[in-house]
């Protein structure tokens, strides 16, 4: 298992823990062939949660091309967590760079899983500056170390000296998570600066974070 996978396994644990037991609560045979449009619009809205996380699979899963007001209006109004953090994904699956106002919200999001992903999204697609101040805001501020973890292993896929400096300090952060996130957001930057904090990493306390950090420098 590379590095990379198995910090995705550790900050999203949480998510798929709800993916399983969803599939087993709400899924039904159901494809996107077998719905109109309308009906996944009709689904989004719904007052039963299991339509409306199966509307949000189907765009995410079987691409049912929902208009973005459509996508962001459910976004805002959905109660429930899981519905919610399974709609994220499919605006940003669907709409790329457009859907990076919507993610960067959700950096604000009550849930910890919600505010997971959406960090974890504006990794995925370029978010440009705001997608990076947005990420060293949350990253600085939030109190779950799953979602700073998660914001750090995002800004690997940016660069410059503010993404450096964030970097810098997640790995001198007192939990390991965020320095084993700062491994490999690093692994990405390919820089001088970036190498002598992973040396410093290599010397850490903890022997994952060291051995982790030792490994990408060798290029394993």
């Amino acid at each position: 298992m590379t590095l990379k996978k198995s910090l995705n396994i550790l900050t999203l644990a949480r998510a798929r823990y709800y993916s399983i037991a969803l599939l087993f609560v709400f899924w039904s045979p159901v494809t996107a062939a077998d719905l109109t449009i309308s009906d996944v619009k009709q689904d989004l809205v719904s007052s039963k949660t299991s339509n409306r996380y199966q509307a949000a699979e189907l765009i995410l899963y079987h691409r049912a091309k929902i208009p973005t007001s459509d996508i962001n209006h459910a976004i805002q109004t959905e109660s429930n967590p899981q519905v919610r953090y399974r709609l994220m994904q499919s605006l940003a699956a669907q709409e790329g760079t457009a859907a990076v106002p919507t993610l960067i919200s959700g950096l604000s999001d009550p849930n910890v899983v919600v505010r997971s992903v959406a960090a974890r999204e504006l990794g995925r697609i370029d978010g440009g500056i705001i997608g990076r101040k947005a990420l060293i805001s949350c990253f600085e501020h939030d109190s779950d170390a799953d979602v700073r973890q998660s914001c750090v292993v995002s800004l690997g896929f940016y660069h410059g000296r503010p993404v450096l400096d964030a970097l810098a300090h997640a790995a001198v952060d007192l939990d390991v998570r965020l320095r084993l996130g700062a491994v490999v957001a690093l692994s990405l930057q390919h820089n001088r600066e970036a190498d002598v904090i992973l040396l410093r990493l290599a010397h850490d306390l903890d022997h994952t974070v060291a051995a982790k950090a030792q490994a990408v420098r060798s290029g394993k």
